[in-house]
C-alpha cells in the first residue's frame, strides 16, 4: 500500500515538473528567479533579524523571541529531513537555473517563507491594526508564499511534495512559534 501511495506521489512530482518545463519562458524564468530569493535563507535571515530587531526597540519581547523560534524550528526540522531523506533533486535537465547543493526534500523555501511571512502576517492579524492593513497582511503573505513556493517548481529545482512537505514543515514551526509567544507571555 506505501509503496502504491510512493509510486503516484512520484508520477505526480514528475509530471507536474514536466508540464512547468514544457511551458517555461526565460521571461517568466527571470521573474521567478527574483520571486524565489524572497524564500532564501539570506532573505528569511535579513528580514526575521530586522523583524526582530524592530520588536525589541518596541518591548514586545515574546513576538521577537516567536520569530526566532519559528524561524530556527523551520531550519532545523529541514535540514534535518533533507539528511534523512536524501532525495535527489529533479535531472539537471529541467532546471532552470544552478546552484542548489542540498537535498530536495524538503523545500526549504517553502518552509522558512511560510514560517516567516506566516509568523508575520499572524503578528499584524492579532495587533491593534485596521481590518484593512490586517487583510492585506494575510493576503499579500498568502501570495507571497504561494509565489515561493510555485517558483520552485516552475525553475525545475523541485518536486510538488517537496514544496508542500516545506509548506507542512513552516506551518507547524509557526505552531511551535507560536507556543514559545504564549508560554513567555504566560511566565
Amino acid at each position: 500500500m506505501i509503496h502504491l501511495i510512493l509510486q503516484s506521489i512520484a508520477a505526480c512530482d514528475f509530471s507536474v515538473l514536466k508540464f512547468l518545463y514544457e511551458i517555461r519562458s526565460m521571461p517568466t524564468t527571470l521573474v521567478f528567479i527574483g520571486i524565489t530569493e524572497f524564500g532564501s535563507a539570506t532573505t528569511i535571515c535579513g528580514i526575521s533579524a530586522a523583524a526582530m530587531l524592530l520588536l525589541a526597540l518596541r518591548k514586545q519581547y515574546s513576538s521577537a523571541i516567536g520569530i526566532f523560534v519559528t524561524c530556527a524550528t523551520s531550519s532545523a526540522f529541514v535540514f534535518a529531513l533533507k539528511d534523512l531523506v536524501h532525495r535527489a533533486r529533479p535531472d539537471m535537465f529541467y532546471q532552470a537555473y544552478r546552484g542548489e547543493t542540498t537535498f530536495s526534500f524538503p523545500s526549504g523555501h517553502a518552509a522558512f517563507s511560510l514560517a516567516l511571512y506566516g509568523f508575520l502576517a499572524l503578528l499584524v492579524w492579532r495587533s491593534h491594526a485596521s481590518k484593512a492593513r490586517k487583510i492585506t497582511a494575510i493576503t499579500s503573505a498568502t501570495l507571497l508564499i504561494a509565489l515561493i513556493g510555485f517558483s520552485r517548481l516552475y525553475l525545475g529545482v523541485h518536486y510538488l511534495s517537496d514544496v508542500l512537505a516545506g509548506y507542512a514543515v513552516g506551518a507547524i514551526s509557526i505552531w511551535v512559534g507560536i507556543s514559545s509567544m504564549r508560554y513567555i507571555k504566560t511566565s
